[in-house]
Order: C-alpha cells, then structure tokens, then sequence
C-alpha cells in the first residue's frame, strides 16, 4: 500500500528544513528514488551546460613562430650552406604544421631529422604539441658557376593546419664568396 503524497511541508524558521528534505519524508520510496534520479540528471545538465559555455567562452587558437626571423649566410660555391630554425607551436593544441621553402633559384632542402632518418625535401610536415618546438635544417647549395657576390633569397615558411590562415616566415638569404686564386711565385 502506497502513502498518498502530501504537499511539502516547509519551515522557514528552522535552518536545516528543506524543500527536497521534506519531499524525500512525504513520499514513497520509488518517489523518492524517482526524484534522485531528476536531481541527478538535473546536475549533470547544468555542468554539461557550464562545459559548453566555457568551452564556447575560450576558443582554442593555433599558433606558431619561427626563430630566426632572418638570417644570413655565406659559402663558397660548391658548398652546402646551412640554417637551423625553430618551429615553436605557440597554440593552445596539437597542431601540424606545413613547412615550404620556396622563392630561391639554388637547390634547397628542409632536413628534419628524427633520431637517425635525414628527411630532405622542399615540403614537410611536422606534429608539434602545444608549447612544443622542432629544430628543424635548411640546406642550400650554391652552384659552382655562381660568381662570388651572388645572393639567393629563400623563405622558409610554417603553416598551421588547424588555421591555414596562420604561418610564421623566416627569410634566408645566401651569398656565395669570391673564389680566392693565389699566384705561383718560383723562386730563383
């Protein structure tokens, strides 16, 4: 036999009277239980809610630099030249970023190197973590038939792929050192 339910019963002026404390003494058992249940799916509701607003409040960025932002370097021709930069992940999640070197006339490649493996290539693609950073080589070779003086500009360029829209540059530029021939002096 069930107990017929009863309006609650509130006492303002007693500090521990409840709302839900009374309803849980006026009703059955399966009520009860019933009710539990609504309070509990009603809390789980409200944190859902309270994650989404705050994930919808903090946006999550991609980010990246590079170091150096230029450099500069000389070689004699017929000799590789080579720049080290630092790919930093300055987001706040794991990214991939597209490495390119592009608007050079020398042969240039992008050297990454995982443990053993040498990488060369004019593209190529990197997981960096958030805060994470990648040393990664650019070669470049000058020519032997390149007159001392010559320069040859190349741009390393990192892309994000969570926001495409986002890269970091450094400009290389490479110059190829005059050929130094010594006169043959005989001695008498």
């Amino acid at each position: 036999m069930t107990t017929p339910i009863r309006p609650p019963i509130v006492n303002p002026l007693h500090p521990r009277s409840s709302l839900g404390e009374n309803l849980m003494l006026n009703t059955s058992r399966t009520t009860r239980l019933a009710l539990i249940g609504l309070m509990v799916s009603a809390v789980i509701l409200v944190l859902a809610l309270l994650q989404f607003s705050l994930a919808a409040a903090a946006p999550t960025a991609a980010g990246v630099t590079v170091q150096p932002t230029s450099d500069a370097k000389s070689g004699a021709p017929g000799t590789y030249v080579s720049y080290t930069v630092r790919v930093t992940n300055t987001g706040s999640e794991t990214d991939i970023f597209t490495l390119t070197v592009t608007g050079q006339v020398w042969a240039t490649d992008i050297v990454v190197i995982p443990g053993t493996i040498i990488i060369p290539n004019t593209t190529v693609l990197i997981l960096l973590n958030s805060g994470e950073f990648r040393d990664v080589v650019v070669w470049v070779f000058i020519p032997y038939t390149v007159a001392g003086g010559t320069q040859d500009v190349t741009t390393f360029r990192a892309r994000s792929q969570n926001d495409p829209t986002l890269s970091a540059i450094a400009t290389l530029t490479t110059t190829a050192t005059h050929k130094l021939y010594l006169p043959i002096v005989l001695k008498p």
